[in-house]
Order: C-alpha cells, then structure tokens, then sequence
C-alpha cells in the first residue's frame, strides 16, 4: 500500500487550476439528449411514485414541473462526468444516494412534516458526491481511506482524518461551487454525518437529509453496536418519535431495498 505522499494528491482538488470537465449548459435533460434514457428512469422510480409509467420529458415536465425535471436531469449530468472506472463502486454509490432520498421522503411524511421539500431529491441524492469525485480522480487514495477504515475499523470520516487527506464534505462542497450547483445540494455536501446532526446548527433540511443518510446506513451497512445506538438515540431526539414508530420506520426503509435495487440496476 502506498504512502499518502505517493498518491496523486486529493488536496489538488481544492485549488481552483484542478481541470474539471463541465456540465452541460441549457435546459436540463432536453439540452444533453444522452442524458434523457436515466432521466426517465428517476421520475418513474419509486421516489416520485407516479400512477403510470411516463415515456417522454414533455409528459415528465407536465407531472413534476420543470424546475423538478431540471434538477433530475442535474443529478444524472453528474452521474455522466463522474463516472468512475469500477463500475461496483459507481452502483454502491448510487444505490445509497437513492436510497437515501427515499429515505428523506419518508421520515418527512412521517416525522417531519414542516419540512420545506423543494430540492429534496437532488439534495438527498448528491450529499456524497465527494465520494465520487474520490473515486473518479483520486481512486487511489480512495483505496487507501478504504483500506484504513477496514484495518482500524474507522468511518470514512474518521479514515480522512487519520491520513489528513481532504474529507469527502470538503470535496463535494469544492465541486458544488465549481459547477455552481443548487445550494441545497452544499448543504447537503457539507454536512450529514451523525456528528453534524449530534452538533446542532442544521436547517431543517439538513436535519432531514442527515437522518436520511444515517439511517440508510444503518439499514444497509455493517456497523458496531455502539455506532448503531447512537445512530438510533440521535434518530429518537430528532424526530421526536417512539420506539415503536423508529422500529416501523426502520421497517419501511428495509422494504425499499428491492426498487432501488431495480433503480441502480438499470441506470
């Protein structure tokens, strides 16, 4: 395993010489016709929960607007330039982001109606997007956070710590201003980790977006006992819910496994 200062460095990511390719201009996805085929496959996923099958963008826009079919066509040109080279991780990450926005959905529905739900799905399903450019430009070093979360039995957060590279949040935030994308979505970047939402000081739907991650996570990943507890007591607090109600939604979040799974698959 290579040392830190023999991988091409996260840190260059941050500067403002880093060559990012751009996203594509005009009215998203009718501008970038090879984005339309994944488009489609979101607006008839189960977040949106249409009545019937929708075939093209016109039909889309008519149902979720334009503003809603823009930004879906956002979240796929940043699917299209940040395609990594293992397709395995590509489908992991994609399979969590969507799931997470589900999750989001449903913890509003239940939980925390006053939310302001506007740019909920893109915001749920970019709040990793650090990750990805980890896995796009610096796969190395993402092997590496990787490996050294695994050995030591880190989170990814506390792995970028450890080797000092860049966290995720950081990159993800640095790639929202670089491609000037909506400002729920650097919110989101920024923060959703369990020690943000333990921390105080979110919007509501940072809060949301937060809850969302964690307990997708918790739903789907292996996890300590103790990290496991806190997610729940943190979960409890938030939603000021029962343990009944937390064990229900859980529930719900386990049912949902199979659509994303047929979501990610075909994407």
């Amino acid at each position: 395993m290579p040392s830190t200062g023999q991988i091409q460095d996260p840190r260059s990511f941050l500067g403002d010489r880093f060559d990012l390719p751009p996203l594509p201009a005009g009215d998203l996805p009718a501008a970038a016709p090879n984005l339309v085929p994944r488009s489609l496959k979101i607006v008839n996923s189960a977040y949106y929960d249409l009545a019937r099958p929708i075939g093209e963008l016109r039909h889309a826009a008519a149902y979720l607007g334009a503003d809603e079919m823009q930004r879906i066509g956002l979240t796929v040109a940043v699917m299209d330039r940040l395609t990594p080279d293992d397709p395995d991780a590509f489908r992991d990450f994609w399979y969590h982001a969507f799931h997470t926005a589900l999750a989001a959905r449903q913890i509003a529905r239940r939980h925390m109606t006053t939310c302001d739900l506007e740019e909920l799905h893109i915001a749920a399903s970019l709040h990793d997007i650090g990750k990805l450019v980890y896995m796009k430009f610096f796969p190395d070093a993402y092997r590496q956070l990787q490996v050294h979360a695994g050995q030591k039995g880190l989170s990814l957060c506390e792995a970028e710590a450890s080797l000092t590279m860049p966290s995720h949040a950081d990159m993800g935030t640095a790639l929202c201003r670089r491609w000037k994308l909506p400002g729920s979505v650097l919110r989101a970047c920024l923060k959703h980790e369990l020690e943000d939402l333990s921390g105080g000081h979110l919007d509501d739907q940072q809060q949301l977006i937060c809850l969302a991650n964690l307990l997708s996570g918790l739903s789907t990943t292996e996890m300590t006992d103790v990290r496991k507890n806190e997610i729940r007591e943190v979960a409890l607090t938030t939603m000021g819910c029962s343990e009944a109600e937390f064990l229900l939604l859980m529930g719900e979040l386990y049912e949902m496994h199979l659509k994303v799974q047929q979501l990610t698959d075909e994407l």
